[in-house]
């Protein structure tokens, strides 16, 4: 779920919270027939729809509840015999449509929590990975701190956020023609699989660098739908965090490749540019 306010989670989590409790009130209809249960679940379609309008930059909820209002408005009114079955239906949908909202307020409180562990956010595409010939022993606080006033800020920890779709490259390139890739894409997923597991979630994996760093591996939702293009989704999921975290924070992409780079800055991302140095180890450019 992409929020139209950048970092606004708690107010998602409260209105999505309230519109859940008023949906579960809305049918208790004293004496209710099909007529009344319908124009109940209606109005309070409406003022859903607006409200999420506003806190929602994605169709993840609009979309599903408006087809649910669209089959709700179409009901023939029954006779009276058939009236019980009309009800029984709106009741189902109703309750349907509560579990749904219960489990998209779960989903913004695990979001929620993500977005409050404290840090400075860098998003990995894969080149970042083999600008280092070992990534676990890289500066990556030299990486994230590359201007002022950040690089004053030696306090804060540093997560590094990896798209799983790199990760999945990085597990293609075990194949790949050339055995020089291979052999470090081999040797970075072994690195990652020997690092200390701090927790998991359905929404990420993080995992100890060392005392500062965490890398954290950004898991796909099962209703995400990827890009067809991996560097577009890497880019996507990097826009993604950005509208999770408030503008006070920063979240920038970190990668070798230049093209991918001006993609990611005309996405509106903020870039931070790394290249291997005569000595064989990576440095962090100045923007």
């Amino acid at each position: 779920m992409r929020l139209k306010t950048p970092g606004d989670l708690q107010a998602a989590i409260d209105n999505v919270d309230l519109l859940a409790r008023e949906l579960a009130d809305c049918l208790k209809i004293p004496q209710p027939n099909a007529q009344h249960v319908r124009e109940a679940w209606l109005k309070w379609w409406a003022g859903a729809d607006m409200k999420l309008r506003e806190l929602f930059a994605e169709d993840d909820l609009l979309v599903p509840l408006a087809q649910t209002a669209t089959e709700i408005r179409n009901l023939d009114l029954p006779a009276p015999a058939y009236e019980a079955p009309m009800l029984s239906f709106i009741v189902r949908e109703r309750d349907v449509w509560v579990d749904r909202l219960d489990n998209a307020v779960w989903k913004l409180k695990q979001l929620k929590d993500f977005v409050m562990r404290p840090g400075r956010v860098a998003v990995l595409d894969t080149s970042a990975f083999h600008e280092f010939d070992r990534f676990w022993l890289a500066d990556w606080a030299k990486v994230a701190e590359a201007d002022s006033p950040y690089e004053s800020m030696a306090c804060l920890p540093i997560r590094l956020v990896v798209p799983l779709v790199v990760v999945e490259e990085l597990d293609a390139q075990k194949r790949h023609p050339s055995g020089k890739v291979r052999a470090a894409a081999r040797d970075i997923l072994r690195n990652l699989r020997d690092l200390q597991r701090v927790y998991t979630d359905a929404f990420a994996d993080v995992l100890r660098l060392d005392d500062r760093v965490t890398v954290e591996i950004l898991l796909d939702d099962p209703a995400h739908v990827r890009l067809p293009v991996n560097d577009a989704e890497i880019i996507d999921r990097a826009v993604y965090l950005r509208s999770l975290f408030p503008t006070s924070r920063r979240v920038i992409l970190v990668s070798s490749d230049v093209a991918m780079e001006f993609r990611a800055e005309g996405a509106g991302l903020e870039t931070r540019h790394v290249a291997r140095d005569v000595s064989g180890d990576a440095k962090a450019q100045e923007d």
